[in-house]
């Protein structure tokens, strides 16, 4: 049965400096197939990209569920990968994801917003009326069923190994907030605004999983988090 807290980390800073460099390893190794694989200015290139990063991101996924059930010979419901939390993670990521997107959908169409931001505007979409919403709408789903994948390898990680991890060292407020920060870093938010965001988002999904030992919820909300910026902000260009 999975705890009802936030799991006692049982691995050290030795494993989860490990990872971090396995993590940077496989987008090392995506990065050479984008360069090397992937036909450049095609109308496919953007979809090969992504196929690329979640074969990566699976294969990380792989090396934390290893690391988990076999060098710790721990079961994944104890870092709360329950089948049966399920449900109940995707019913409070709606919740937390309505705002969410209106927010994202709100500042990509915000005019002062996206003349400030042009050079990195690129959106798959643009809402023009309540037809190409519900279409845009239709778009976020597909996407964020593509990303859960790579939200599960990226919340296994850095909620379920390095939350727990710094919240055995500090405590929950502090450790929150550092392991905010580490994500924030690690993402590779190198400007104020997105460090802020990714910050922010930390917070929020450490407390979530701190909360509710359900990593499926911030599994879901991350999903939804990239499948907005890709749809409305950024297109597919953050994975290049």
């Amino acid at each position: 049965m999975a705890p009802q807290r936030m799991p006692e980390a049982l691995w050290n800073i030795k494993d989860i400096v490990i990872l971090q460099f396995l993590s940077f390893l496989m987008d090392g190794l995506v990065a050479l197939g984008q360069t090397f694989l992937v036909p450049p200015q095609h109308f496919f290139t953007p979809y090969f990209a992504v196929l690329l990063h979640l074969i990566g991101r699976l294969f990380f996924l792989t090396m934390l569920f290893y690391w988990i059930h076999y060098l710790y010979d721990l079961p994944l419901t104890y870092l709360g990968l329950n089948l049966k939390k399920i449900r109940q993670g995707a019913v409070l990521c709606i919740k937390l994801a309505v705002p969410l997107v209106a927010l994202v959908i709100f500042l990509a169409h915000y005019p002062l917003s996206r003349e400030a931001n042009m050079e990195a505007f690129s959106p798959l979409l643009i809402i023009e009326g309540l037809e190409s919403l519900a279409i845009s709408l239709f778009y976020l789903l597909v996407l964020t069923l593509l990303f859960i994948p790579i939200a599960l390898s990226t919340e296994v990680f850095y909620r379920g190994f390095v939350g727990s991890y710094f919240r055995k060292k500090t405590g929950s407020i502090l450790g929150g907030f550092l392991s905010a920060i580490y994500f924030a870093i690690f993402m590779g938010s190198f400007t104020p605004g997105w460090f802020a965001l990714y910050s922010v988002l930390g917070i929020i999904l450490f407390h979530t999983y701190n909360s509710r030992v359900n990593l499926w919820t911030g599994t879901f909300y991350l999903a939804v988090f990239s499948a907005a910026i890709t749809l409305y902000v950024l297109g597919f260009s953050w994975l290049f």
